[in-house]
């Protein structure tokens, strides 16, 4: 249960992130973040210009993303 397993994972850090495949139901990723009242931020993960997962970030704040690196490309959705 994926409510379960971040509720647990929230206990040992204060931020979450899962790799989920590409076809994931985004509104369930969302609706999880706000039965826990997190933050949510997703990022599609592509290789060669195709998306092949989906990275959610749970609890990270927007100052903590990581997209200032040289090289990275950051295509994140922030849900509300």
């Amino acid at each position: 249960d994926g409510v379960e397993i971040l509720r647990v994972s929230f206990e040992a850090a204060p931020n979450v992130a899962y790799y989920l495949p590409k076809n994931v139901d985004k509104k369930r990723v969302r609706a999880l973040a706000r039965d826990v009242g997190v933050q949510l931020e997703l990022e599609d993960c592509r290789l060669n210009g195709r998306v092949k997962a989906l990275m959610a970030y749970y609890g990270f704040n927007e100052e903590e993303d990581g997209c200032d690196e040289v090289g990275e490309e950051c295509m994140a959705m922030h849900a509300s």
